[in-house]
């Protein structure tokens, strides 16, 4: 055979062995976000052990793949406060059954309630003494009903209305345009009345009577943990790269309801697994450290717990990378704090640029909005990457699901991230 035809064949086995890598690693993603959306982790929240159930199966990815434990094991434990919902949860609009999660949200902060009450819809009317005065004198033991209009007009009002409840209504309806969005962060500290967002689509004719039974549980020091492993660097193992991704997501809002939170963040926690797949074989000159946080949800809790309680000297970091929502990429790749740190962001952006990996790497300055903010604070190099793309906009609902989710890029971003890992 000439030289020629060699070089060829072994042109087309590199190239059958890079697609064959490829695959393989979109498989392995696959099952890890298909297991981190399953309904045995409720949504991976608070509500039958879903938070604790994730955490276990991360534990058992690190063994499988041969990424160390730190001294004290894999888990670093703490507790935070959160208000759950269990058990019931029915809703009944004059006379029409309420999907949980399709039609309406419950609020985070809200306690308790069961019973039939009547609902009070007061005009948007431009003067506010004169609709203070009406909701005061109609709507004490009542649900009170909030559109858009009165939320655009009366906004401090309101805002008011739904924090102190100064008119002692039974409750609130919030009445959304919009796609709505559940949040628990507010679960922390419960208020003493109910407030539940419906969708416009959702509200028939009316309106006039409510039916409710909703049962909720705060739970003051809700145990959770980060679950943390490590590869040791082969030259410098005392400098340490951290690679972060927040595993829990919002749980469950009833018995039978779960958020799946697939992008957010089962595709980061995906993508971080990912690149300890790969390390595991071929480790860096420094060490790696893996980091899949809880908390995140409820205000950046697991991440602060590390910085504030470090298993290691925070000193050691050179550098924390967080993975948040990277489930798309069709558009490229978001890197938050990047004019911070634009040797980092350069380093990605020329990568990429001799490699074509993804259409581009956009820069954004400083937000404190996930899991990097604690390291940052705490004087640590720490950059938050996140992929762009409209093809998959669902967020905070009950269909982020693993089945929708496309991992447009997500190889291609992986790819990036270990060439910019080998050569820093």
């Amino acid at each position: 055979m000439s030289l020629n035809g060699r070089l060829k064949i072994t042109f087309c086995l590199l190239l059958l062995s890079a697609v064959t890598v490829k695959a393989q690693n979109l498989s392995f993603a696959r099952n890890v976000i298909d297991s981190l959306c399953a309904p045995g982790m409720a949504g991976r929240g608070y509500v039958k052990n879903g938070s604790a159930t994730a955490a276990l199966f991360i534990e058992s990815q690190f063994k499988q793949l041969g990424v160390n434990a730190l001294k004290g094991g894999y888990h670093q434990h703490f507790t935070l406060p959160v208000n759950s919902f269990p058990g019931k949860m029915k809703l009944v609009a004059d006379g029409n059954v309420l999907i949980p999660g399709k039609d309406y949200l419950i609020r985070a902060t809200s306690p308790t309630v069961n019973g039939r009450y009547k609902i009070v819809s007061p005009r948007a009317v431009s003067n506010e003494k004169r609709f203070v005065r009406y909701i005061k004198r109609k709507t004490n033991g009542k649900f009170l009903m909030l559109d858009e209009k009165i939320l655009k007009i009366h906004k401090n009002i309101a805002d008011s209305l739904l924090q102190t409840n100064f008119v002692r209504a039974a409750g609130y309806i919030v009445l959304r345009d919009k796609p709505l969005v559940w949040s628990i962060f507010s679960g922390a500290a419960p208020q003493d009345f109910p407030v539940i967002d419906i969708s416009h689509q959702a509200r028939k004719r009316g309106f006039k009577k409510l039916e409710i039974n909703v049962q909720s549980e705060f739970l003051p020091a809700y145990p959770v943990s980060n679950v943390i492993g490590y590869l040791p660097g082969t030259r410098f193992p005392d400098s340490i790269v951290v690679i972060g991704a927040h595993y829990d997501h919002l749980g469950m809002m009833g018995s039978e309801t779960f958020f799946p939170g697939a992008n957010d963040n089962a595709s980061g926690v995906a993508m971080m697994l990912t690149l300890a797949k790969h390390f595991v074989t071929s480790p860096p000159e420094y060490t790696l450290v893996f980091m899949a946080f809880a908390g995140e949800e409820m205000g950046l809790k697991g991440s602060s717990w590390f910085t504030s309680h470090p298993l290691f000297p925070l000193k050691q970091i050179k550098l924390m990378i967080n993975l948040d929502m990277v489930g798309t990429g069709s558009e490229g790749i978001t890197v938050v704090n990047s004019n911070h740190y634009p040797g980092v962001y350069n380093r990605l952006v020329r990568i990429n640029a001799d490699n074509e990996y993804i259409l581009k790497v956009a820069p954004r300055g400083e937000s404190c909005n996930s899991d990097h903010c604690p390291f940052f604070m705490a004087g640590i190099p720490a950059v938050f990457i996140y992929a762009l793309g409209k093809e998959y906009t669902e967020y905070h609902n009950i269909n982020d699901i693993a089945a929708k989710l496309p991992l447009s890029e997500f190889e291609d971003i992986t790819r990036l991230l270990i060439d910019f890992l080998n050569a820093y």
